[in-house]
């Protein structure tokens, strides 16, 4: 990416010319020969466009760096080639800024589509990042998971408890009524307490809120899940 930030500085200085006359300033006239000077100044609106550009590139520069040295993210094959394709769209975007009259309505408008695929393109490698960063600090667990409830579990999925959006089922047969199955589980400092859900063969959800596993060893875990003759479900974790 040395190139891509080559090619960024050589156009920032570019701008910088164009916006204070640089080599454009006009030479001096005599009385007798009258002189066409052609405006060659950047607009506001095109010079902002240049430094938003700018800032992405400099943002996806650093974002591709950190993808390359990023073992598991380079197997993403398809994060890998968008990042590719942005790369060499945003150097082939170069030429655009060599002149005012180059930046049309038309090129403008395109260029801020690049801008804003580029800002899509980091958020989503700024998340994959940070997954990848957080599946390597995890610590696997294993956890026996006692169902004490009046219920056969079906399903079970967990979920940190920051986090909207439920896991996928832990469990590959169903667990029935004081049953006891074997999973494993990752955690890390951020995620030791946990949000269950559970449902039988008919559809019936329970769900168990702010499980915490604080406690768990790199040994092993007991969730145990219960429910009172009344119909309230709560869970222990020893």
């Amino acid at each position: 990416m040395k190139k891509l930030l080559v090619l960024m500085m050589a156009l920032a200085m570019t701008l910088s010319l164009a916006a204070c006359g640089g080599n454009n300033a006009a030479p001096e006239a005599s009385p007798s020969t009258p002189v066409q000077v052609e405006n060659t100044e950047f607009t506001a609106e095109q010079q902002a466009l240049a430094q938003d550009f700018i800032s992405m590139a400099e943002e996806f520069d650093v974002i591709a760096d950190k993808v390359n040295a990023s073992p598991e993210l380079l197997e993403n094959e398809e994060l890998v080639a968008s990042m590719n394709e942005l790369a060499d769209e945003i150097i082939k975007a170069d030429e655009y800024f060599a002149k005012p009259e180059t930046l049309t309505p038309e090129v403008m408008g395109a260029l801020t589509v690049a801008i804003d695929a580029g800002r899509t393109f980091i958020a989503q490698a700024s998340e994959a990042l940070d997954e990848a960063s957080a599946a390597a600090d995890a610590v696997i667990v294993p956890v026996e998971i006692y169902n004490m409830t009046s219920m056969d579990i079906y399903t079970l999925s967990l979920s940190p408890a920051n986090d909207d959006d439920w896991g996928e089922n832990l469990i590959a047969e169903v667990i029935k009524k004081g049953d006891i199955v074997m999973c494993e589980l990752a955690f890390t400092e951020d995620t030791l307490v946990w949000d269950l859900l559970v449902q039988d063969g008919s559809g019936n959800q329970v769900t168990f809120m702010g499980v915490d596993f604080s406690d768990a060893t790199t040994d092993g875990a007991k969730l145990i899940l219960e429910a009172t003759e009344g119909g309230s479900y709560f869970a222990t974790v020893s």
